[in-house]
């Protein structure tokens, strides 16, 4: 949680996990995926 400290969590291997494991949320409810984190694009989702 980087950003209570105003830094990014975009390159931080826990938020990725965070971000992918919400992108399924959304895949089921026919949302699009979130590919942000903040206004900072994250590398590297499935």
């Amino acid at each position: 949680m980087k950003d209570s400290q105003g830094k990014s969590g975009a390159k931080d291997p826990a938020e990725k996990r965070a971000v992918n494991n919400g992108n399924r949320a959304r895949k089921i409810k026919k949302l699009p995926k979130r590919i942000t984190y903040g206004e900072e694009k994250i590398q590297g989702l499935d």
